[in-house]
């Protein structure tokens, strides 16, 4: 471990400022930024692919080719749980891939009219072009869209994105010759072929060597890929987009600028030759596939390493709460609480505070008789011990669309920050990473009794358990802790599973089985499949309230403990504080 961290900060310090972070998802071009050429197999990015799936990252890949020529060149074959797709044939299509191959998950058809039309522009943009002098030919006829060849000479055919300067130059040339006032004038006349053959809204784009007149082009990949990685719980702020041609071309745009939209909020790097220089924004990396496998494995270093991802704080998706009010904390506690139908861990510090009120709950299990029966309080399993528990700064974000909590404490010794999952995926299941970069990590105490409760716990092959019982029924809570990084940066990952009766003995062996299953996954994985099981219920239950960022997050906020608080399974009674406290007993009021 100590060796991997090494290797992962050498590999940070190569990365420029903007990169030198965690990333949930990269969307790369395929030409000129993972290969350099069409014909060349790709076994180093494969295998990043690979692994980078097994970690967690989400990946797209975009081309203007079909899915055949993409996939034959990476055939990659991930196993999860990050996702891979391939976005092919400028915005037209786009397949998920697993261990069996890609399956198509979208596609933009024409109709017989719009076909039948693609073809005329084509032809019509060649007649124009050859009544100026200009000699051009239609190359290939490509699902939604014609291909021209504005240089259709052998020494032309098949060159390298490398020397797409030199290509662009020769065209230009070539157009001025016909009195055409370079690629975006011949872009123009393609355009107003497109109109006069009967289509509505072509898009025409220009790679030099060809235009394109076709019903969709690499924005509309990007906004399918962007559209897919919310629903699977990463906004744009999480993202890298990575190409070879995100700077002007001629005089037009590149053809990997079309992937950042406006509104996008990723960072975008340019891998590949620039000709027209890299534009406000975009991290200027050059090396083309060399540098870009960099950059993958950078990402993989810092997963490796247990970087936590960065927490996005928009006001119409996040509640955010700084220090610790002595008088509001127990509110605070409560309206940070992570649950998911079956198990709810209030939002306190994972540092030990005097104020407040921590608990982790469980649906269905009590204690007490009568009017007195309440909700039974189980073992806690979102708490550390650092060697300098001095209060320091504190910050607590709750994510709504993904259902994690991020907490940053600091003080004059250092940082240290958290994040927490109580997993929707799973719900008898929570896990915690704790990056701490103060050199005063200490573990103990994993678990923490609820106070005034009676308590059996023990240690079995590394994990430690705690159960406790109320009048009828029982919580059992078992934690595995690893534990890994240098002394300046270490980092733990917690998992914890719970099991709970309303009568009896919960068994620990049950709670240690779920755990050591679980481990495997790893944090990421956990997280991942978390996060995508969140943004499926908004995909189900969001209102959109248009100008009002906080009448939004208050309607997202109560929709969001309403869904955490509702089991998927058995009956749906939401007490009337659900998982967030012992306020009403934990009753539901008919």
């Amino acid at each position: 471990d100590m060796t991997q961290a090494a290797s992962a900060r050498r590999t940070e310090r190569a990365m420029p400022e903007p990169l030198a972070r965690r990333f949930e998802a990269i969307v790369f071009d395929w030409d000129a930024t993972a290969v350099p050429e069409r014909r060349a197999d790709a076994p180093r990015i494969r295998s990043l692919v690979e692994e980078a799936s097994v970690r967690g990252l989400e990946l797209a890949v975009v081309s203007g080719t079909h899915v055949g020529n993409v996939d034959g060149q990476l055939a990659a074959r991930p196993t999860g749980p990050g996702g891979l797709v391939l976005a092919v044939n400028c915005g037209s299509e786009a397949f998920l891939v697993d261990r069996d191959g890609p399956h198509l998950a979208y596609q933009r058809t024409a109709t017989a009219d719009e076909d039948a039309a693609l073809s005329r522009a084509a032809e019509l943009t060649v007649e124009h072009l050859a009544a100026r002098g200009f000699v051009a030919r239609i190359v290939s006829e490509r699902l939604n869209r014609r291909k021209i060849d504005l240089i259709p000479e052998p020494e032309w055919k098949d060159l390298p994105k490398a020397r797409i300067g030199a290509l662009g130059s020769a065209v230009e040339n070539r157009l001025a010759v016909a009195g055409v006032a370079g690629l975006p004038e011949a872009v123009e006349i393609a355009r107003a072929a497109a109109a006069e053959a009967g289509l509505a809204d072509p898009s025409v784009t220009s790679d030099a060597k060809h235009v394109e007149i076709g019903l969709t082009d690499k924005s509309d990949s990007g906004r399918w890929i962007m559209r897919w990685l919310w629903q699977r719980g990463v906004a744009p702020e999480q993202a890298l987009i990575a190409g070879a041609g995100l700077g002007p071309l001629s005089g037009l745009p590149g053809s990997s600028r079309l992937l950042v939209g406006e509104g996008q909020r990723a960072t975008s790097v340019s891998a590949g030759v620039e000709p027209g220089g890299v534009p406000a924004g975009v991290v200027s990396l050059g090396g083309g596939p060399d540098a870009f496998a960099a950059v993958l494995e950078d990402q993989i270093a810092r997963r490796r390493r247990g970087e936590l991802p960065i927490v996005v704080e928009r006001p119409e998706w996040t509640l955010t709460i700084d220090g610790v009010d002595p008088v509001l904390e127990r509110v605070h506690e409560s309206l940070l609480t992570l649950a998911n139908g079956q198990l709810g861990t209030r939002g306190s510090p994972i540092l030990e505070r005097t104020s407040g009120d921590p608990a982790v709950l469980m649906s269905g299990v009590y204690t007490g008789g009568g009017a007195e029966t309440q909700l039974l309080a189980g073992p806690r399993w979102n708490t550390i011990a650092l060697d300098d528990p001095s209060p320091g700064s504190l910050r607590r974000v709750l994510d709504l669309h993904t259902g994690v909590l991020h907490e940053q404490l600091g003080s004059e010794h250092g940082l240290a920050e958290a994040l927490l999952v109580s997993s929707l995926a799973r719900p008898s299941i929570a896990a915690l990473r704790v990056r701490d970069r103060s050199a005063n990590f200490d573990l103990h105490g994993s678990l923490v009794p609820p106070p005034g409760v009676a308590c059996e716990e023990g240690q079995t092959d590394g994990c430690s358990w705690m159960r406790v019982r109320g009048r009828a029924g029982s919580i059992v809570a078992a934690v595995k802790d690893h534990v890994r990084g240098v002394a300046s940066d270490r980092v733990l990952d917690r998992v914890a599973a719970y099991e709970g009766v309303p009568e009896g003995a919960a068994d620990e062996h049950t709670a240690l089985d779920r755990v050591q299953r679980t481990q495997t996954l790893g944090f990421d994985g956990l997280l991942a499949e978390h996060r995508r099981a969140w943004a499926s219920r908004w995909e189900d239950a969001d209102v959109l309230i248009d100008g009002d960022d906080e009448l939004q997050r208050a309607v997202r906020f109560a929709i969001f403990h309403l869904l955490a608080n509702a089991s998927e399974e058995g009956e749906a009674a939401v007490g009337a504080r659900g998982l967030t406290g012992d306020a009403y007993r934990g009753h539901v009021f008919w």
